[in-house]
């Protein structure tokens, strides 16, 4: 499926812009030594699912969940996910992980740093390795303060790269198994096309189906007599009033 839409982007004001502007777990130039996630939080080997990895300890560059708040574990996806893209993703990244936290019914802080901020994986759907800047803390802090009318991807909760997801397949990537247009038709199954941002694609809640109007046959227009032009009605004059 070859995505035409294209989504359109709501004016968030000159403190979105001033402050500016999925994807969960991607490959970027400022954390390149981290692999892009799977095709989804949910797909993969159901053998892996039984491991339990060892939980590394805390430390000051992966800070654990009790070192954090809501804003700085926001931050440190916005960091981790899209420090080198444009404005446009990154803003995309932090409304994507806001939403992505709705639907699963719990804070940002507790799906990403749980029990410490780390590289994504299976149960932290996006990376929050990466220490924020003061530019990624003044985006964090925008788009937590900011209602839903003002997301411009318009609630959606996931996102992928499809250049590289096939790049990391023909490497043979471990872990990479789904083409570009597999992930497509597994997402598709429980979520909708939002459009596409940058080189991102974005997919989020099924969308209420919209029927069309009934048609009805066309209603015949009245029929309007011809004006008919009359003499004048003169009264009659009888002969007591000559």
């Amino acid at each position: 499926m070859e995505p035409k839409d294209k989504v359109f982007w709501v004016a968030l004001g000159g403190s979105v812009l001033a402050g500016f502007y999925f994807l969960g777990g991607h490959v970027h130039e400022t954390t390149a030594a981290e692999p892009p996630p799977t095709a989804g939080p949910d797909d993969g080997d159901p053998d892996e699912r039984e491991k339990v990895p060892e939980v590394p300890a805390p430390t000051p560059e992966m800070p654990g969940y009790d070192d954090v708040d809501e804003r700085t574990a926001l931050a440190r996806v916005i960091r981790s996910e899209a420090g080198s893209h444009t404005s446009e993703e990154r803003l995309a990244v932090a409304w994507v992980v806001k939403n992505r936290a709705k639907r699963r019914g719990t804070t940002i802080r507790r799906m990403v740093c749980w029990p410490r901020c780390g590289k994504q994986g299976r149960e932290r759907p996006f990376s929050s390795r990466s220490a924020p800047r003061a530019t990624d803390l003044a985006l964090a802090d925008t788009v937590l303060a900011s209602a839903p009318a003002l997301d411009p991807t318009r609630g959606a909760w996931d996102a992928f790269e499809p250049a590289l997801q096939d790049k990391l397949v023909a490497q043979k990537h471990p872990g990479y198994t789904k083409t570009a247009a597999q992930v497509r038709k597994d997402w598709l199954e429980g979520s909708d096309f939002y459009g596409t941002v940058g080189r991102w694609e974005l997919y989020g809640p099924k969308r209420r189906k919209t029927q069309p109007p009934k048609q009805t046959p066309a209603s015949k227009p009245a029929t309007v007599a011809p004006a008919v032009a009359t003499e004048p009605r003169l009264p009659k004059y009888g002969p007591h009033n000559v």
